[in-house]
């Protein structure tokens, strides 16, 4: 993969009180959310994802895609909340308001970013 220095964000986001709501078909909603964030925004890569029982991590690449990071990890939030209500989640809140973000400064950082969350 080619590195555009500020186009690699790492995006951490975790459930509301770190409940572990993504197992079984939720997870299964947070993965195929994770896959269709490509077709919603032209451009976007997703060059790693990890994902816990609480927490998703994903190494965005926005070289060749101009869009705002906030509202993609708002769509993507929005979507896996919407499908999981469908499958019968039923608590009030499923993630937490604020997220992690942190651009990739260097290809040594994301190699080490890969390695760290099991990208």
């Amino acid at each position: 993969m080619s590195f555009e220095q500020g186009s690699l964000h790492l995006v951490v986001l975790r459930t509301a009180e770190g409940e572990p709501f993504l197992t079984g078909d939720i997870l299964r909603i947070a993965q195929h959310a994770v896959d269709s964030l490509a077709s919603r925004y032209p451009g976007l890569r997703v060059t790693g994802r990890a994902f816990r029982d609480n927490a998703v991590s994903l190494l965005l690449d926005f070289s060749r895609c101009d869009e705002d990071t906030a509202r993609v990890v708002q769509s993507y939030k929005t979507e896996v909340r919407r499908l999981s209500t469908r499958k019968g989640f039923k608590k009030e809140h499923f993630w937490q308001r604020e997220y992690v973000e942190k651009t990739v400064e260097s290809q040594e950082e994301r190699a080490a970013l890969l390695v760290e969350w099991n990208f």
